[in-house]
């Protein structure tokens, strides 16, 4: 994990000597807010399976991609095809859980290791202590008898209150580990002199449904624009029209050579399954559902390396995902 100080980098190295929850957890906060950072190449707020692989290439994964990419798909409960900061969470938490080793390829610095390994036994520990019921779930009534006991001050202040309506719209919806990691995210970035900057905290349940509507619909248009500047810009022969070759000319170049051929058949298949006419060139539309599917397997800066904004197509594409899913619609 590197922070950027003044010019030089420099790595993250866990050095609180408190060990009170508080500070235990704040530390492990800190640490995965970076590590999220680190993963999300495109700033999008979100981390696909291909930057996440890449991400833990570095670190020398050693596992095969059909296991992470299994647990991947586990906590990613939207099935947005992205983990948000919560479900990163979940998913380095199940991966310990299964390989203690493998904490390794998240945090290099044994102090981060030694951190993130105490502030996940803290948090069995409380759940476990709080959850009267044994469902593996707090209710509202069980979190709040939690904070109360350990938190006093933060329920006193009106934080603790502020953060779970801003979080969760249903205040009768029980919540899981991973959930109680986000209402400890939101009241402890919010704590005086908190170095946890809380940029990954969802935005507030409380929005009226139009603003929300509006701010989805200008991410959509936003998305829809940086489409349409990379097609007019891959479209070389001007006609409107995408061909095959114009599409591998516009692919990222870096890594080996066995890399760029996978990401060549990989654009391949892709095309002639959005090629629905069969034309052998791809308009406006199809080329969008192309990108789609480049995005779902990879990410969108490997069909368009130019790009000036990926960040945006990717949240644009998250955001029609999420709205297919709250409406049930995934299989049509």
């Amino acid at each position: 994990i590197l922070m950027v100080k003044h010019g030089p980098v420099v790595p993250y190295i866990s050095s609180v000597t408190d060990t009170s929850l508080e500070s235990v957890l704040k530390e492990a906060l800190i640490l995965l807010e970076l590590r999220f950072e680190s993963f999300d190449v495109d700033g999008a707020g979100t981390i696909s399976l291909d930057e996440l692989l890449q991400g833990l290439s570095i670190s020398g994964f050693v596992f095969r991609k059909e296991d992470i990419q299994n647990i991947f798909n586990y906590v990613d409960v939207d099935q947005s095809g992205a983990l948000d900061f919560a479900e990163f969470f979940a998913l380095i938490y199940l991966w310990i859980e299964k390989y203690p080793n493998a904490i390794i390829y998240f945090f290099r610095i044994p102090e981060n290791q030694t951190a993130i390994a105490r502030a996940f036994q803290n948090l069995v520990v409380i759940m476990k202590k709080y959850d009267a019921d044994g469902s593996r779930r707090l209710s509202r009534s069980e979190l709040d008898h939690m904070f109360s006991d350990l938190f006093p001050a933060y329920v006193k202040s009106g934080q603790y209150n502020q953060v779970v309506r801003d979080l969760f719209s249903d205040q009768r919806k029980d919540l899981s580990l991973r959930s109680l990691v986000m209402v400890f995210y939101g009241v402890l970035s919010k704590a005086a002199g908190s170095k946890l900057r809380g940029r990954y905290i969802p935005q507030l349940a409380d929005q009226t449904a139009a603003a929300d509507t509006t701010k989805n619909l200008l991410t959509v248009q936003r998305g829809l624009q940086v489409l349409e500047e990379d097609f007019r810009r891959l479209d070389a022969t001007n006609d409107g029209l995408l061909h095959f070759e114009e599409l591998v000319a516009g692919l990222a170049r870096s890594g080996s050579s066995d890399a760029r051929i996978d990401l060549i058949n990989r654009l391949q298949r892709a095309f002639l399954d959005v090629d629905k006419d069969n034309s052998k060139c791809l308009d406006f539309f199809e080329y969008v559902s192309l990108a789609f599917v480049m995005s779902k397997t990879g990410s969108y800066g490997d069909l368009a390396s130019a790009c000036a904004d990926k960040a945006a197509v990717k949240t644009a594409f998250l955001v029609l995902l999420m709205a297919i899913s709250r409406r049930g619609l995934h299989d049509r």
